[in-house]
């Protein structure tokens, strides 16, 4: 290669890693701050800071019939800091690290330089998330340690073969064997492939499979001899080799192809619409879009650079052997009850599918680079390169939901340790009672109760009891509690809601009144539960909260005074109350809001909102209601002196039996244009057309379910308006309300 080209080829060569690092950071990003994403991880957690983790470790092994081995222990060790950071850099770390030796793997076979480079691209570009055991979320670092300690033990191999050392054979086969799980035997075929491939070329190599070898014999026998002195009952590692053959092939070519590229979308695990897309489309998703493209067409200026031609049978042997390597991860649970059973009820991938993907992202790699060689038309570079790039923006798109979900999801561990570590909790005696609602861990209240109690106790060192049995917190000799967990849709706002029960105050209701026991099941002898205390822990960006409850009542008057950390407030409603604070900060750093009344309240009555803030636009916004028209088949009423066109509203539906609503409004556009109005989930839409300066009324039915529901406004302009830089943001929403279209009394 003349100087120039060589020169050329380094620059291209940095460009593309540059590419490669952002595309990574920015998919690692997506998916920085999800924890907690299996019941196993949250228990692994409580474990650890409970400091039995190596004891569990060991039953876990004994019950399962696996034998105790140093990843059985590393299923901790990201929970033994209490770090978040430090969680989070561990697992994405270990994540980056893999797909780097994956890619520098890869390029070492081929001996064709950029595919490192490339693979990560690929890797990251079309990299999925899900919630059945995805690595990328769940169980950090130790399954992700197995796949590096074996990837680094097949460098070791080749590295030992083309030095002629028994030294770094031997190095080679301990890391390999340090994390070697039952899962990972299947690709030990890799290392007879390698050791063939430098004979067939030649080179003494057979000698230096005898550490890897000896050391698996090794690791064998001491697993049949654990497995014979442990029986298990567990199905996951049990053989099904009673099942039919097709059973098996079907079980593993099922989590094998859930691994592919867009495996989420093929199998409905995930769905496409312009409104997914559209709300995707952040910042870290078109940076990480915008990256991909460069950086193939880096990849393809590279190839034409530096490869030669490689021929086509040596394609189609690697292919033989990355193929083998996507179907090898599965193998050993094809052969198990457990996933058969999984794959007859619908799962599609499981955590060996990660490592299946790594093989087809492989298979993309080698393919592409040598169409890049064939095709070396700058068009075709452009076209390939568009083409991921959309591949890649679709793929955040799949992601979108699942990341905010599960994001939202470890964000309750925040709320409830945040409560565990309050004043409020360090005041409570050590034999206090819970009474729980809320079953996000297990799917279960008694078993979320069981859980949080053995939380409570790790993080604290107090004896409390949790239960979702009310009658068993109200009989507590330190007292009882009501405590609810509440996640608000969509939103990063929950709260911890926490009220003592009051002594013997436990009412009959009346027919009216509605009350829960433990299941959100009405309870055969039901009661209102009361307390005159209530404590709201938040976990939000909003600084303001809203709180309201119904108060027990005997006869007509239902007067009360209300407090809000300890400053009386005026009360407005006579058998309510509903006051909005910001909270406090107390001596242990935890944001807390204390809401005091003289007269009991029913605990299940408490809700907490978060006041809204409108989108910013180019005057301050103001809001004023207009005119409460009546709860019978009226209309409530707001005026807004201006709206940005892409803008949601929020309707908070408190019926449970009132479902279907009139939205109508009257707004006005200096420009003509259109204006869709759609639900949430885009299945209601309608369009509006607007004349410039010309209002126009609008009736859109909709149906709310209760909770929370959003409306969205988007402007499409009809005729260019050249010059005017804010057409799209010239919508001024003149009124909006509500009307009943069944004619009933709702809230």
């Amino acid at each position: 290669m003349s100087e120039d080209k060589t020169g050329e080829a380094i620059a291209v060569g940095r460009s593309v890693n540059f590419s490669a690092a952002i595309v990574a950071i920015a998919f690692l990003g997506s998916v920085a701050g999800i924890r907690f994403v299996t019941l196993d991880d949250r228990w692994y957690a409580a474990w650890a800071w409970h400091n039995t983790w190596i004891p569990t470790a060991l039953q876990i092994a004994a019950e399962q019939g696996r034998f105790p081995k140093l990843t059985s222990f590393l299923q901790f060790l990201p929970y033994l800091t209490d770090s978040a950071v430090l969680q989070g850099a561990l697992r994405l770390l270990t994540i980056l690290g893999g797909a780097w030796i994956a890619g520098r793997l890869l390029e070492k076979v081929t001996d064709r330089p950029g595919l490192a480079a490339s693979f990560v691209i690929l890797f990251f570009a079309f990299a999925q998330n899900s919630n059945e055991h995805n690595l990328f979320v769940a169980y950090p670092f130790a399954w992700e340690f197995s796949w590096l300690c074996w990837m680094i033990g097949v460098f070791g191999l080749i590295a030992a073969i083309e030095r002629g050392s028994m030294a770094l054979a031997c190095w080679g086969a301990i890391i390999w064997l340090t994390g070697l799980q039952e899962g990972f035997l299947p690709q030990t075929a890799v290392h007879l492939v390698v050791a063939y491939t430098y004979w067939r070329l030649g080179r003494k190599s057979w000698n230096f499979l005898v550490p890897y070898f000896l050391g698996l014999s090794i690791w064998l026998a001491t697993w049949l001899l654990w497995r014979a002195s442990h029986t298990s009952l567990y199905e996951g590692s049990q053989l099904a080799l009673d099942e039919p053959f097709s059973v098996i092939l079907r079980t593993t070519a099922n989590y094998t192809f859930g691994g592919v590229p867009f495996a989420t979308f093929l199998y409905g695990g995930a769905s496409l619409s312009i409104e997914v897309i559209r709300q995707s489309l952040g910042t870290l998703s078109v940076i990480k879009a915008a990256a991909v493209f460069f950086g193939a067409i880096g990849v393809a200026n590279y190839v034409r650079l530096r490869s030669r031609p490689i021929p086509w049978r040596n394609y189609l042997g690697l292919s033989l052997v990355l193929t083998f390597l996507a179907f090898a991860p599965n193998m050993v649970i094809g052969l198990t009850p457990k996933y058969q059973e999984w794959m007859r009820l619908g799962s599609h991938a499981y955590l060996y599918s990660h490592f299946s993907y790594y093989a087809w992202i492989a298979l993309l790699c080698l393919w592409l680079s040598a169409l890049f060689l064939r095709f070396k038309s700058r068009y075709f570079a452009i076209m390939t390169a568009s083409i991921l790039s959309l591949g890649s923006i679709l793929t955040d798109a799949l992601n979108f939901n699942v990341n905010s979900e599960q994001r939202q999801m470890g964000r309750r561990w925040d709320s409830m340790l945040g409560f565990f570590e309050s004043d409020l909790f360090e005041s409570l005696p050590r034999d206090s009672s819970f009474w729980f609602r809320d079953a996000s861990v297990s799917g279960s209240e008694k078993d979320d109760a069981v859980y949080w109690q053995y939380v409570a106790k790790a993080r604290t060192g107090k004896d409390v009891h949790v239960t979702s049995d009310l009658r068993l917190a109200q009989s507590s000799s330190g007292g009882g509690s009501y405590l609810y967990l509440y996640d608000e849709p969509r939103s990063e706002n929950q709260y911890v809601l926490v009220a003592p029960f009051l002594t013997n105050t436990m009412l009959a209701p009346s027919s009216s009144t509605r009350v829960f026991g433990s299941g959100f099941e009405p309870m055969s002898n039901p009661w209102i539960v009361s307390s005159r205390r209530v404590w709201v822990f938040p976990n939000s960006l909003n600084q303001k909260v809203h709180i309201s409850g119904t108060f027990v009542c005997e006869g007509s008057d239902c007067s009360s005074s209300i407090s809000v950390d300890g400053k009386a407030l005026p009360t407005i409603f006579n058998k309510t109350f509903s006051v909005s604070a910001t909270s406090v900060v107390d001596e242990n750093g935890v944001e807390v809001l204390e809401v005091a009344t003289s007269r009991p309240f029913d605990v299940t009555s408490v809700s907490v909102d978060f006041p809204r803030t409108l989108p910013p636009a180019e005057a301050p916004v103001e809001i004023s209601m207009d005119e409460h028209i009546g709860d019978q088949g009226g209309a409530q009423s707001y005026d807004w002196t201006r709206a940005e066109c892409d803008s949601t509203l929020w309707l908070k539906n408190l019926d449970r039996d009132q479902q279907r609503f009139d939205i109508v409004g009257k707004i006005i556009s200096s420009y003509p244009q259109y204006v869709e109005i759609a639900s949430d989930d885009g299945n209601q839409k309608m369009r509006v057309g607007l004349p410039a300066n010309s209002p126009q009324e609008f009736v859109f039915p909709f149906v709310a379910h209760s909770g929370l529901s959003a409306l969205h406004l988007r402007c499409e302009p009809i005729v260019s308006t050249e010059g005017a830089a804010d057409s799209r943001g010239s919508l001024r929403l003149m009124s909006v309300g509500l009307r009943m279209r069944d004619g009933g009394i709702g809230n």
